[in-house]
């Protein structure tokens, strides 16, 4: 990918945060920015 589209694929990313859950856009950013895995965590949220 060039310059260009990478700058595209973070944005599309950080735009999909207002539509998906928290956890899948992250992976979609982490994504976009050339990170890979097969690894999740899983966390739950605390509320006091």
């Amino acid at each position: 990918m060039n310059t260009l589209e990478v700058r595209q694929a973070i944005a599309d990313s950080l735009g999909r945060f207002a539509k998906k859950p928290l956890a899948d856009a992250a992976t979609g950013l982490f994504e976009s920015l050339g990170y890979r895995s097969e690894k999740r965590a899983h966390a739950q949220a605390q509320y006091r």
